[in-house]
């Protein structure tokens, strides 16, 4: 990333609520100008591949298919083949640390965790999937989706 500031890299769960309007995914791209930023947001091509199956699987119509596009097309995304010698180096980092500290990651969280490690960027997710790793290893910001109002600060 070429600006100072680490830029995002965005969980699953996050795109989720921006493409299902929850209040949590306005707040994101109100409040934290998610799409604004002068830095672009991230994702994992392990993400984009996890919404269109959720999609499949829900049977969303064109409308949220539509959405989901117009999202990908605003985003910079990762490819874990692509340049992969970090991101395969920090995904075996983050396998062995969670299996020593007794966490079992699954294999698309560590794809993901990897790659925003490997590009510099801070995760934003809404999952405690990586709770573990952060602040040493990976800088995560998570967002408590179930509150009323939400803080950015890191965990």
């Amino acid at each position: 990333m070429s600006s100072r500031e680490p830029g995002w890299f965005v969980d699953t769960n996050i795109l989720l609520h921006v493409i299902r309007r929850s209040p949590l995914g306005e707040h994101i791209l109100n409040a934290l100008q998610f799409r604004a930023r002068a830095t672009v947001s991230s994702i994992s091509v392990v993400t984009q591949a996890e919404l269109f199956s959720l999609g499949r699987q829900h049977h969303w119509g064109k409308p949220k298919f539509d959405r989901l596009e117009e999202l990908l097309n605003e985003l910079v995304i990762v490819d874990v083949t692509a340049g992969a010698l970090p991101i395969i180096e920090k995904y075996a980092e983050f396998d062995q640390l969670s299996l020593a500290a007794g966490r079992t990651m699954g294999k698309n969280d560590l794809w993901i965790a990897a790659s925003a490690a490997a590009t510099g960027c801070r995760l934003l997710t809404t999952d405690r999937d990586f709770d573990h790793l952060s602040p040493q290893h990976l800088k995560v910001w998570w967002f408590d989706p179930d509150a009323s109002e939400w803080a950015s600060a890191p965990i």
